[in-house]
């Protein structure tokens, strides 16, 4: 009875061990660095580490378009860690969410206060003192300001299987959102929205409409209508949260983009 007692609580132990010591659970969100967020040193759930390390981006280049998707990866370079993983997050100026993250290859994607974050789903190994990580992000439709800043943090680990002899190193690039005045002015001037600001409804005309495309978009991103349209077009937003919106026209590689006010 005492042997079965013993082995119950091994692999208790063990299945502790796999779902909180190396699960990806650990960090939880928000572990980034980014303005209002500790790192899990920080916080104390991995301490004790000197190590350090540097973190670069590629695939990001310094200005991004409006709804187009990135391939980028993220690499850590420290001499002394051996195991790791990483959290990383995408915010506008305000920082709100910004545009849609993807999870690779042993990723996880999760959420936190409105905020979207991309992780490791296993423990990674510095190779030849590298760790990297890729991944996808869509740039959104529209953004309140042209600053979108990446914040991510990799955990510097000793290799030791626990959370002692730790540390973070952390990381951020900022981007330029393209400006929406580079809209195509024809089909600008052939887009009409009203009224505008609205409470309840907003309409869409367009001459040439043949394969046009409309979206529209919040400020983190985030796409609560999808359509193709007519000439004239009705779109019901009386239950949408009051704020700033950004409808997005949009007809072959052509687009225009106008700010909403829900009010």
């Amino acid at each position: 009875m005492k042997i079965k007692n013993l082995l119950f609580a091994f692999s208790l132990f063990t299945l502790w061990y796999m779902t909180t010591a190396l699960n990806p659970s650990n960090p939880p969100n928000a572990s980034t660095g980014a303005p209002g967020e500790k790192t899990c040193f920080q916080a104390g759930c991995h301490n004790g580490g000197t190590q350090t390390g540097t973190i670069a981006f590629t695939g990001l280049p310094t200005e991004v378009e409006a709804g187009k998707a990135y391939t980028i990866t993220a690499t850590c370079t420290s001499a002394a860690a051996k195991t790791g993983g990483f959290q990383l997050t995408v915010l506008d100026g305000t920082n709100a969410k910004s545009g849609k993250l993807t999870a690779g290859t042993n990723q996880s994607i999760g959420t936190s206060g409105g905020k979207e974050y991309v992780r490791q789903s296993k423990v990674g190994t510095y190779a030849s003192t590298k760790l990297s990580y890729t991944f996808t992000w869509t740039a959104p439709d529209a953004s309140p300001n042209p600053s979108i800043t990446f914040y991510t943090a990799f955990l510097l680990g000793n290799g030791n299987g626990n959370d002692n002899g730790d540390n973070v190193a952390t990381g951020k690039q900022t981007v330029t959102f393209k400006s929406v005045a580079t809209n195509d002015s024809v089909l600008e001037k052939a887009m009409t929205v009203y009224p505008n600001p609205t409470t309840d409804q907003l309409n869409i005309t367009l001459a040439d409409n043949d394969g046009a495309q409309f979206t529209l978009s919040n400020q983190a991103g985030q796409v609560l209508i999808s359509a193709g349209l007519d000439s004239k077009n009705t779109f019901d937003v009386a239950n949408f949260a009051r704020g700033i919106y950004f409808a997005k026209v949009k007809v072959g590689d052509k687009q225009a983009v106008k700010k909403v006010i829900l009010q």
